[in-house]
């Protein structure tokens, strides 16, 4: 019995005791990577293109610099992100225009031919 209580008495004693570990300063980001890093979060997701774009899980793909939209499948002025879609030998398979609908917030994406896909999520 007398060890029982030691084992619980030092069990107590020692086992909540956590080392508390001081955090290092993080640098603070420039201007130019916060902007990156916000413009970044406005693009489409990695899943979001798989599933937009139809893909199977052994194609990849490429992104694009994104423009502004001059009209056309995409509302003029909206932000796309074009993409291109490569099979799984790594030759083009075709390319896809990624943009968020400022109707409904919603991503869709075109094709080269002009056909529009919407997001039902």
């Amino acid at each position: 019995m007398k060890w029982k209580f030691v084992t619980l008495m030092a069990v107590l004693a020692f086992g909540t005791v956590a080392p508390v570990r001081a955090e290092e300063p993080k640098p603070a980001a420039s201007e130019s990577e916060e902007e990156e890093s916000k413009a970044a979060g406005e693009a489409p997701t990695d899943a979001l293109i798989r599933k937009l774009g139809a893909m199977t899980p052994d194609q990849t793909f490429k992104r694009g610099e994104p423009a502004p939209s001059k009209g056309g499948a995409a509302p003029e002025g909206t932000m796309v992100y074009p993409v291109q879609i490569l099979g799984a030998d790594g030759k083009l398979l075709f390319d896809a225009n990624f943009f968020k609908d400022p109707k409904d917030g919603k991503w869709a994406v075109y094709d080269s031919a002009g056909n529009v896909m919407h997001s039902t999520d």
